[in-house]
């Protein structure tokens, strides 16, 4: 299996997304030993995969985090939409074409919670002033990730798809 490891540089730490042949990529860190498995489904939507359902903390359970590329849903652009397990719906898209880099927003507030830049060797992932006040959990910022590194997958020629989604 070919695999190739893209480093996103998050508040927390540092994050490995190992992207192979087959649909499913793992993100490692920030933590020692964390470990996430994410599912690319068709049309490029991702899902964090788990035991199916997650405890959300009052004795119940929730549906796993997901993110939905809306391109193939007839809205032009990168844009995503992001649902955390708890129901939050967050949008990721572009910034400005003039300057690599990526927001994650929401309707709740103007400006982005994070940010990212290409930096030499990855990317970096920052919390902006609006995003301090908001839970940055770890499944928000693997899956702003995926997007990122999904993104420079496609971008790029030398791409091991290819150009390819």
């Amino acid at each position: 299996m070919n695999a190739t490891t893209y480093r996103v540089e998050t508040p927390a730490g540092a994050l490995a997304v190992v992207v192979g042949d087959g649909p499913r990529w793992t993100v490692e860190g920030p933590e020692a030993g964390e470990s996430t498995v994410l599912c690319r489904e068709r049309a490029g939507r991702f899902v964090m995969e788990s035991t199916g359902v997650e405890d959300d903390g009052d004795g119940g359970n929730r549906p796993p985090a997901s993110i939905t590329p809306l391109e193939p849903l007839g809205f032009p652009g990168n844009l995503y939409y992001l649902l955390r397990g708890d129901g939050s719906l967050f949008r990721i898209r572009r910034s400005d074409p003039r300057t690599p880099g990526f927001h994650l927003s929401s309707w709740e507030t103007d400006g982005a919670y994070l940010v990212a830049h290409p930096e030499q060797d990855g990317w970096r992932v920052e919390a902006t002033p609006a995003g301090e006040g908001i839970d940055a959990t770890r499944e928000l910022v693997i899956l702003f990730a995926a997007v990122i590194v999904d993104e420079e997958r496609f971008s790029r020629s030398d791409s091991p798809v290819g150009g390819q989604r």
